[in-house]
């Protein structure tokens, strides 16, 4: 029992996906060693331990192996490594398209911005051409009367 013990103390201490393999695989002698109720009794801490950071469908894959595989340890600890690294992978796609997305989406709105401005100070510039006061113009297109001021000087030039 108290290997069991030292063994979940020396797993707790693990921070990060790498630091917790190593330590998987640093404990698997000791947990061949133990009677199989203290690696049954390891199986269903780690499951609770490891599992919480997954997504739900890893969660119950990675606690059916944790609970199935008491015997095999190197096999339940190759199989945990694999499970997080998927996860890892899985979570830095969905991260990456996510970004994408949103820059996308970003990209769109600066774009459509940008337009609606040079459409604003086009249809200024043709307002003023046809004779439209400054006042009348800034009304019209909605731009601040200091620029349609400027378009106007712009034209005069």
């Amino acid at each position: 029992m108290s290997n069991l013990i030292s063994t979940v103390f020396y797993m707790e201490q693990q921070k990060g996906f790498a630091e917790l393999v190593q330590g998987l695989k640093e404990v698997a002698a000791t947990l061949t060693q133990l009677p199989k109720r203290d690696v049954h009794r390891f199986s269903t801490w780690a499951s609770k331990i490891f599992a919480k950071e997954l997504p739900i469908e890893q969660q119950e894959y990675m606690e059916a192996i944790l609970t199935s595989n008491t015997g095999e340890v190197e096999t339940m600890i190759s199989n945990i490594e694999r499970i997080i690294r998927e996860t890892r992978v899985n979570e830095r796609t969905l991260g990456k398209e996510e970004g994408i997305a949103k820059g996308k989406a970003e990209g769109i709105a600066e774009g459509e911005a940008r337009g609606m401005l040079l459409g604003k100070k086009q249809a200024a510039r043709n307002a003023l051409k046809m004779g439209l006061s400054v006042r009348q113009t800034a009304k019209v297109t909605e731009l601040p009367l200091a620029e349609v001021e400027a378009l106007k000087k712009e034209l005069s030039n």
